[in-house]
């Protein structure tokens, strides 16, 4: 979970498709790229 927002660089997606990597603060993070479908599924619903 991200606690605190601050300015993210260079995300990218694995060429698998499964994972999405980004960088803030200096550090890497990683999720599943699923999140991204879902996010996308809750946008699609809350415009309908």
């Amino acid at each position: 979970m991200i606690d605190k927002i601050s300015a993210g660089r260079f995300a990218m997606i694995s060429p698998d498709g499964r994972y999405l990597f980004y960088s803030t603060g200096g550090d890497i993070y990683w999720i599943g790229a699923k999140i991204i479908a879902e996010l996308q599924e809750d946008i699609l619903l809350q415009n309908n």
